[in-house]
């Protein structure tokens, strides 16, 4: 089982049917969460509060236990080693940059058949192309064409 270190970049409670508490999920940039309950033994619900403080700030969660073959955590940390905090954030940047350049190809693939469709004549370069204008769009804001901030 393994530790999973992130930047926390949002939490949000976890509550059961009767609307009890009963945990804390976790995000990173990138949109992966991992959910922070209490476990007999573990004491873990007297220190939610850290999470809720640590917006930011990098955490490690140790996953050493499972039930029914699913890993859960056990305990957490605050990382103060700057190096493994700075790789946990770029890892999570990495992680969104890959999403949207899925977007941009899947949208450059839609918008090609389209256009072939129609009639025109069109190469695989131009898929590239617009899947690169697409994406520099997701990731900024700014069209590439008059770099103006979108209304």
């Amino acid at each position: 089982m393994a530790n999973i270190i992130m930047v926390i970049d949002r939490i949000a409670d976890i509550y059961d049917d009767a609307g009890e508490l009963i945990g804390k999920e976790v995000f990173a940039k990138d949109g992966k969460g991992i959910k922070v309950k209490n476990p007999r033994g573990c004491g873990l619900k007297e220190r939610w509060s850290v999470l809720d403080e640590g917006v930011g700030k990098a955490f490690e969660f140790i996953r050493d236990q499972e039930f029914q073959g699913h890993p859960f955590v056990t305990d957490f940390k605050e990382v103060k080693d700057v190096f493994v905090a700075k790789a946990a954030e770029k890892v999570a940047s990495q992680s969104a940059d890959s999403k949207n350049r899925s977007y941009a190809l899947s949208y450059a693939k839609d918008w090609c058949i389209a256009q072939v469709q129609g009639g025109k004549d069109l190469k695989a370069v131009d898929i590239l192309t617009i899947a690169k204008l697409f994406e520099s769009y997701l990731d900024s804001g700014v069209t590439v064409k008059n770099k103006e901030e979108p209304k």
